[in-house]
């Protein structure tokens, strides 16, 4: 079972998200674990830099159907 605000993410399509900084990044399709970091979820994964992205968007992109997060509760 996932620690306490985490979760197991699926990313289905390229979600473009500026990060900290202001600078424009793309989330790549994959499998990933997600913690929440204030108001930002954290995404790592096998083969891929840990990144950061909005919450606010991310669960944007979680309504659309292009993340899917396990066990949500929204």
């Amino acid at each position: 079972m996932a620690k306490p605000g985490s979760w197991r993410a699926r990313i289905l399509r390229p979600i473009p998200y500026e990060d900290r900084g202001g600078k424009p990044m793309v989330a790549p399709v994959g499998a990933f674990e997600m913690a929440e970091v204030g108001e930002h979820f954290q995404f790592s994964g096998e083969g891929v830099d840990a990144f950061e992205m909005p919450r606010k968007h991310a669960l944007m992109h979680h309504k659309y159907g292009h993340l899917e997060i396990e066990d949500w509760l929204s």
